[in-house]
């Protein structure tokens, strides 16, 4: 069972008539300890395995927990095997001679498993007991599973409720990684190995430290190139000719749900009416845009939904298409340069080399097919610029990037333009839209994105990343994370710029997605490279009534980093925090599809 945009290949077995089931493979814990306490800790993580083992062994064969379910084989996921991770049956006992740094309070102070969040909740979620909560939707939804890879619907402790914004600067996770120290802002963010990780692929880094820059395209590429820097996920587009040479095999590329666009505020459309902007989207040569700046490295976006989500071969939208004649006579609808006046045209960006020099192009074809003299540009450092879109101060067309959260077209669409939708930061709103979204029908929401020229497509990207010789198994997938977790190295550094923001329910910019990727693990996730979807922190996620309510088991063993055991409030009080309005989330649209959320959000 599954719906367009999903691989359920990966532990997604179905067990019976009219019954869905996702069964997590069994992960590992270790628990050692050091100085005087070295041996009696090592003692109980001994015993603790033995049990662990033992659980394990009485688990098999038994799909989601369901004793009425057929138990169906789940065909070997080499991406998830033990034989090759390192928290394998073999791989968990300790040499005695190896000193193994822990956090003493990670293993003896363990908190009870009850609700830390007292605000407005959510009537679609209800907790079982400690390890066992209900979802129900507003609609039966048989991709749900794949939602919940997105990083808003990771867990949290209860530390995150005394002080949410401090919890930003030293995040507590349950993920790969555990933050050393605190961020400090605009210049790094390290993180260590978390040896208590309960999942089946243990950190292989010995640290990773993230250095922040103004301008993480040249600046990072350029430490890279100096070996100030192991990875760099921003090449210059001026160094797309010579990068291959530059790093030889650590040079690569992937395919990416990315789409880089202009779009027109929706408070300025009294400045920019449907004629004017038909006319400057269709007088956009992107496939110039492309060859000249990208040589060729990327995809002329001629729909908002990018190539690898797209239907092969589906039609192009007219006002998203090149056409300097259409654009012309659009212009002369809309009144020509009379109607514009001395208003200048204003492309706000990022500042960055690559998206001032699209910027620059765009102006250019500006002048040529309309022959508008006056575009100005205005820039800003990623943090500031993103502030400015959400506080709706830009004053002209805005360049933005979007990729998509989880596996799916339709997210591309809903959270970026839907009516209320708290990351729609161009205040765009359109009843055909949401009805389409509604009916889960992405490509009547584009068109209807299209006709009214929300936005203009400029290319749909491809990740492009270079590593040093001290890096090995580096990969980024399709979502544009990296694989850091799998990464193999010992002290490594990476180039980003500053996160806005450090919390699952409010972060959404690419930066502070990536260091949350490895501070925390959600219920599923996806596999780097094969994209199929499986269980992580889920022990199992079962619906009986073609996905209407799911019951989702979290499974044994998983902690936080400060020792506070992972339960089913750890996922519920997250949820129905960022789903109250009244704490404005960036992430509060995603559970728009949980019974309750108009409630919250009225």
């Amino acid at each position: 069972m599954g719906v367009e945009g999903y691989d359920y290949a990966h532990d997604f077995t179905p067990a019976r008539a009219g019954t869905t089931v996702m069964s997590r493979q069994n992960g590992r814990r270790t628990a050692t300890g050091n100085s005087g306490e070295k041996m009696r800790k090592q003692l109980i993580g001994l015993l603790a395995l033995l049990l662990s083992l033992a659980l394990v062994t009485t688990a098999c064969g038994i799909i989601g927990g369901d004793d009425e379910a057929q138990t169906t084989p789940v065909a070997d996921d080499p991406s998830t095997s033990d034989s090759d991770s390192t928290d394998s049956a073999t791989d968990v006992g300790v040499d005695d001679d190896t000193p193994v740094e822990t956090i003493d309070d990670v293993v003896v102070t363990p908190v009870p498993a009850v609700s830390s969040y007292s605000g407005a909740v959510l009537s679609g979620l209800n907790v079982v007991d400690s390890r066992t909560f209900t979802v129900t939707l507003i609609n039966p939804d048989p991709g749900f599973p794949g939602r919940l890879a997105y990083m808003g619907f990771a867990p949290l402790s209860s530390v995150f409720f005394e002080d949410p914004m401090a919890f930003e600067d030293a995040p507590i996770g349950n993920g790969p990684f555990m933050i050393d120290g605190t961020w400090d802002h605009n210049t790094s963010i390290r993180v260590v190995p978390n040896i208590n990780y309960a999942g089946t692929r243990s950190a292989s880094l010995t640290s990773l430290t993230f250095n922040i820059y103004d301008d993480v395209c040249t600046t990072g590429y350029l430490h890279a190139q100096a070996a100030f820097v192991d990875v760099s996920e921003c090449i210059p587009a001026r160094q797309l000719p010579y990068v291959a040479d530059d790093f030889g095999d650590g040079y690569d590329r992937s395919a990416a749900m990315s789409l880089h666009y202009y779009a027109f505020p929706s408070y300025l459309w009294g400045q920019y009416p449907l004629e004017l902007r038909q006319a400057l989207s269709m007088a956009i040569d992107r496939q110039a845009i492309v060859d000249e700046i990208f040589f060729g490295s990327a995809t002329a976006a001629v729909r908002a939904v990018p190539p690898v989500l797209s239907e092969f071969g589906a039609p192009a939208c007219a006002n998203w298409v090149h056409n300097p004649d259409g654009a012309r006579d659009a212009f002369e609808a809309y009144g020509g340069l009379e109607a514009l006046g001395e208003t200048p045209i204003v492309l706000w960006h990022g500042a960055n080399d690559t998206q001032a020099a699209v910027a620059a192009a765009i102006a250019q074809q500006l002048v040529d097919v309309l022959d508008i003299a006056e575009v100005q540009f205005e820039s800003r450092q990623s943090t500031a610029y993103l502030d400015l879109l959400d506080d709706q101060a830009v004053t002209g067309p805005s360049q933005g990037e979007w990729s998509a959260g989880y596996v799916s077209p339709l997210n591309f669409l809903e959270p970026l333009f839907g009516s209320g939708s708290s990351l729609n930061t161009s205040g765009y709103s359109s009843v055909r839209f949401d009805r389409a979204i509604a009916n889960g029908d992405a490509a009547a929401a584009e068109a209807v994105l299209c006709g009214d020229v929300g936005i203009v497509p400029i290319y749909a990207g491809a990740n492009r990343y270079v590593s040093n010789l001290s890096v090995n198994n580096a990969f980024k997938d399709v979502r544009g994370h990296m694989n850091w977790g799998e990464m193999i190295g010992g002290d490594v550094v990476a180039a980003i710029a500053e996160p806005q923001r450090l919390a699952p329910p409010v972060t959404y910019d690419s930066e502070g997605l990536e260091v949350l990727e490895v501070l925390f693990s959600n219920l599923v996730e996806y596999d780097h490279h094969s994209r199929s979807l499986g269980n992580v922190v889920a022990e199992s996620i079962v619906t009986s009534d073609d996905g209407l309510t799911w019951t989702i088991t979290v499974a044994d063993g998983w902690t936080f980093h400060d020792g506070e055991p992972v339960s089913a409030y750890s996922f519920v009080d997250a949820w129905n925090w960022t789903a109250n309005g009244e704490n404005a989330a960036a992430n509060n649209v995603y559970f728009n599809v949980i019974e309750g959320w108009d409630a919250l959000n009225g």
